[in-house]
């Protein structure tokens, strides 16, 4: 069911920042997992960029590229970003980040 989140396995194909049509800077990203693909986009800022790089347990976002994470989805939305127990990182709460910031940095999903 789409609203359940759960925590998956996930390899993050793609990775990286830029600015949508309307001129906001937004992270994409895109993680295969279990058979299929998702990609999500975030309004961000330098805190939201930090706390995913520290999720992926690097140094560096060309560094999270074809990294294995932890994703919390639903088949729509990623909520959650955290390494593998074995790694390096720190857990990564987006909703908790986006309930910070308000209304003005909603989600941008969209499925592959």
């Amino acid at each position: 069911m789409a609203d359940e989140f759960e925590w998956e396995v996930a390899k993050i194909r793609k990775v990286d920042v830029g600015f949508e049509d309307h001129g906001i800077f937004v992270l994409f990203a895109t993680f295969d997992y279990g058979g299929s693909g998702q990609g999500l986009g975030y309004c961000v800022d330098q805190e939201f960029i930090e706390c995913f790089i520290k999720a992926c347990g690097v140094s560096t976002l060309n560094k999270c590229n074809n990294r294995i994470v932890m994703i919390l989805h639903n088949n729509c939305t990623v909520v959650g970003i955290k390494p593998l127990p074995f790694e390096e990182g720190e857990e990564f709460d987006i909703q908790a980040w986006l309930k910070r910031k308000g209304e003005k940095w909603n989600a941008i999903t969209r499925d592959n």
